[in-house]
Formats: structure tokens, sequence, C-alpha cells
């Protein structure tokens, strides 16, 4: 099982369920790029198109680079829920699983909306 974290955050903020997880699954905790002690290489996210790309292309170079052969369950929370489902419909070949954990998706505001 692979571990998507949110905006901001780390691999770390799954600190409380790694221990009860690891009974059942192997796990991988990841830092996405830019976040955690990930690094920073240079972001252009000019549109929603090249963000998906920046995130969902380093999963899937992370996950070739070391060698993982077998379908995952992936769990994402908040922006890592969103990558993961943008993974998930990108490389359904990959995934057992999909795991949504408050996942985040900021759709355009109503034409009826107001700040009231």
């Amino acid at each position: 099982m692979v571990l998507v974290h949110g905006y901001g955050a780390g691999g770390g903020v799954f600190f409380r369920v790694i221990k009860d997880l690891s009974r059942f699954f192997h796990l991988y905790v990841i830092d996405m790029l830019g976040m955690g002690a990930s690094g920073r290489p240079e972001f252009n996210g000019e549109s929603t198109d090249m963000s998906e790309n920046f995130f969902v292309d380093s999963l899937k170079k992370w996950k070739d680079k070391i060698g993982i052969q077998e379908k995952l369950y992936l769990a994402g929370h908040s922006l890592g829920g969103y990558v993961s489902s943008v993974y998930a419909m990108r490389y359904p070949e990959d995934l057992i699983q999909l795991v949504l954990l408050s996942p985040v998706g900021i759709p355009e505001k109503p034409d009826t909306f107001t700040h009231e």
C-alpha cells in the first residue's frame, strides 16, 4: 500500500496508522515532491494539467524506479486523494484498489455563490 499525504504535509501524518496497517500491507509512505522531506524541484503549475502531471508523473516514476511490479493499494488523503484519483484514472492497471481519505477537489465557483 502506498500512502500519499495532503498539501503541505509529509508522510509522517500517517504515523498513527502505520503500525496497524503494516500488519496487513507492505507499506510505502512517501513525501510528495516539494513537501515533507522530499526534494524541491522547480514547479511550474500554471494550469491544472501541469500540476496534475507534476505530481502524478513523479509518483509513476517513483513506482517504476524502485521496481514495484505488483499491483498496489493506493491511499491518498486530501490533495493526496486528488493526486491518487488522477493516478488511478491514468494507470488503472497499476492498482488493486484506490482508497480516498477526505479527498480534495475544488470545482468552479457556482454562478449563484456569494461571500455572504
